[in-house]
């Protein structure tokens, strides 16, 4: 009976405290450990979200004191987000970060009066390593995740127009041997065409 009415005392101190602060709203999405979801009920004890599958989940409200939380909207809608690929090593890059801002341009969920960051990343094993930082207007992860599919998609179909490959992982076998090696390739699969 003690641990028990110490953690209804714990959880309406801290409820208290969730309104008092208001670190999260009824609207609100937000992400706690592997949980997501817009706050659907604020109430003395507990805290109900639904998740974007449509689940309800029920967080006691000492849960928003103990651990980290991230709350999407709490400003306002405004987010950055990030998309990664790769081009074959000999690709123009300069022609990359052209195709990279004009398929930013043509994507109408991106703002376009924000800034358009379009990065060399790195030298990568297999290709030439690049980001794309964007704004949008999205009230979950989920429409964040939409947009950055949009230009994922955008960007591939200018990519196939101008004969730019986004290669895949590869690698060289050097074999250095003082007597000649027999080497035999088995493959299930069919060749490419």
């Amino acid at each position: 009976i003690g641990f028990g009415s110490q953690n209804i005392i714990s959880n309406f101190i801290s409820g208290l405290l969730v309104m008092i602060e208001r670190p999260i709203r009824v609207g609100d999405f937000i992400e706690i450990e592997s949980v997501t979801g817009i706050v659907q009920e604020i109430g003395i004890r507990s805290t109900i979200l639904i998740t974007p599958a449509n689940a309800r989940i029920i967080l006691p409200h000492s849960v928003f004191l103990e651990k980290s939380v991230i709350n999407w909207t709490l400003g306002d809608e405004l987010q950055a987000a990030t998309v990664k690929f790769g081009v074959a090593y000999g690709t123009d890059i300069v022609a990359v970060e052209a195709l990279c801002r004009s398929s930013v341009a043509a994507v109408p969920t991106i703002l376009q009066d924000h800034p358009v960051t379009v990065l060399f990343a790195d030298f990568g094993d297999n290709a030439l390593n690049f980001e794309v930082v964007f704004w949008c207007r999205a009230g979950m992860t989920g429409q964040r995740r939409k947009i950055e599919s949009e230009l994922r998609f955008k960007l591939n179909q200018v990519f196939e127009k101008n004969k730019i490959s986004i290669p895949f992982p590869q690698r060289e076998i050097h074999l250095n041997t003082q007597s000649p090696v027999e080497v035999r390739v088995l493959s299930t699969s069919q060749p490419h065409s």
